[in-house]
């Protein structure tokens, strides 16, 4: 089954190309696109070229039928410069082509951009991050191919996710890449469909598979701790069918780096996991906030069959931090958007002085049902704050008889830590575009 996709290529050529070595380019561009169903509108397709400055050869309506988008890609004029400037091209595909005006549809089809070139970008470092991040903000995914290039650092940051960058020796070698790119676009554009079906679900369905994940700052009062954050995890799971099977939950604390203190798998009963969420204590108050580190670390290690992750059963995030920004804000962004994208909910509730703005954009729509703010530690476990989390997910109103949480232990011991293997995130193969 075809699915909808918004494809951008964003292209420069330094001074080395010549007519015969561009036609590896135009051959890739081709070889990517000839199995795409453009002729029934699932997928459009744009080229940008950038140099000094940046044109766009075609918007993503100019072409309709694959025959005229092939035949247009053949002509394609050769654009080569001495000066690259790849933050230019990115502004340009931002601001002229992922518009409606131009073509793109804002909702239902993936936004993705790939960038082809043979030479390093002359632009300052920080000119290219922003105009990256400005461009990935919005979810737009970014995948590119450096031919012949001995440092990748550069694309690297523009596209930091794995298995993005693409490194051909030659021009030559161009066309290896090809099943790679389309393998991910394949998933992509099946996540998107999934995404959308899967998130439907989350609301009306008895079954869940929750990861808390929550920030300490260190500036939060230790007897806050015990006294309100540990009855009100308690008190949000209290209802949820856990016995049962219906429910699983995972627990990560997050600050320099993520910690998972228990995946999906690890415990069956309610009162296992209200024993565990009881060992919560001030170690997990800390200066540094990776929210980004946190997300990655769900999506990749829990949100995986390993990490006890069930495939017919919604997903959700209950994000829980008083931070006022995350340390590594480029990569919470782009993690949730991949989240997202896959169908997870992310539901964020913001304490004290947490950044709002910040989670709105990270939190699943509705934002105004999905970001909950609360004014401090001591009303986090009001039955207006609870309800407003219940609200979100029906598996946490299901009544089941719920084990209630025993007295916190008075004995000290270490937290066992799951062992957790890294394992690529998947839900199954993609059908391929057509």
């Amino acid at each position: 089954t075809s699915k909808n996709l918004d494809l951008v290529f964003l292209i420069h050529t330094s001074q080395k190309v010549n007519k015969k070595t561009y036609v590896y380019y135009k051959q890739l561009i081709q070889d990517i696109v000839r199995d795409a169903n453009v002729d029934a509108g699932n997928v459009r397709v744009s080229i940008v070229v950038y140099r000094k400055k940046a044109l766009v050869a075609f918007n993503l309506k100019k072409y309709k039928t694959k025959t005229a988008l092939l035949e247009a890609i053949e002509k394609l004029k050769l654009y080569r410069a001495k000066i690259g400037n790849v933050a230019i091209g990115l502004d340009m595909v931002k601001s002229k082509v992922f518009t409606t005006a131009a073509g793109d549809r804002l909702i239902n089809a993936p936004n993705v951009v790939i960038i082809l070139t043979d030479a390093i970008s002359k632009a300052a470092v920080k000119v290219i991050d922003s105009s990256a991040q400005a461009l990935k903000d919005t979810g737009t995914k970014i995948f590119a191919v450096g031919v012949g290039l001995t440092d990748v650092s550069q694309l690297e940051r523009i596209t930091p996710l794995p298995g993005h960058v693409f490194n051909p020796d030659t021009f030559l070698k161009m066309g290896a890449v090809r099943d790679d790119i389309v393998k991910q676009l394949e998933a992509l554009q099946q996540n998107d469909e999934a995404g959308d079906e899967k998130s439907l679900t989350v609301e009306n369905s008895n079954k869940a598979d929750i990861v808390i994940a929550y920030h300490f700052s260190h500036t939060m009062k230790i007897p806050d701790i015990d006294k309100y954050f540990v009855p009100f995890v308690a008190t949000i799971l209290e209802k949820a069918s856990i016995d049962n099977g219906d429910v699983r939950v995972a627990l990560v604390t997050y600050g320099r780096k993520a910690r998972v203190l228990f995946n999906l798998s690890k415990f069956k009963t309610s009162a296992d996991v209200f024993k565990e969420i009881k060992k919560i204590d001030k170690k997990d108050r800390v200066k540094k906030s990776s929210g980004g580190d946190a997300l990655k670390e769900i999506r990749t290690n829990i949100f995986t069959a390993k990490g006890g992750n069930r495939q017919d059963v919604p997903n959700i995030i209950i994000l829980i931090t008083d931070d006022k920004n995350s340390d590594d804000q480029p990569l919470f962004l782009e993690e949730a958007q991949l989240l997202k994208a896959a169908g997870v909910k992310i539901v964020a509730v913001g304490v004290d002085s947490a950044n709002i703005a910040e989670l709105r954009t990270i939190a699943s729509n509705p934002v105004v049902k999905n970001v909950i703010s609360v004014k401090g530690y001591s009303t986090i476990a009001s039955q207006d704050v609870i309800q407003s989390i219940r609200g979100t997910t029906q598996a946490l109103q299901e009544f089941r008889t719920p084990v209630q949480p025993q007295p916190r232990e008075t004995t000290t011991g270490s937290r066992k830590e799951p062992i957790v293997t890294r394992t690529p995130p998947g839900r199954g193969t993609s059908p391929p575009a057509g």
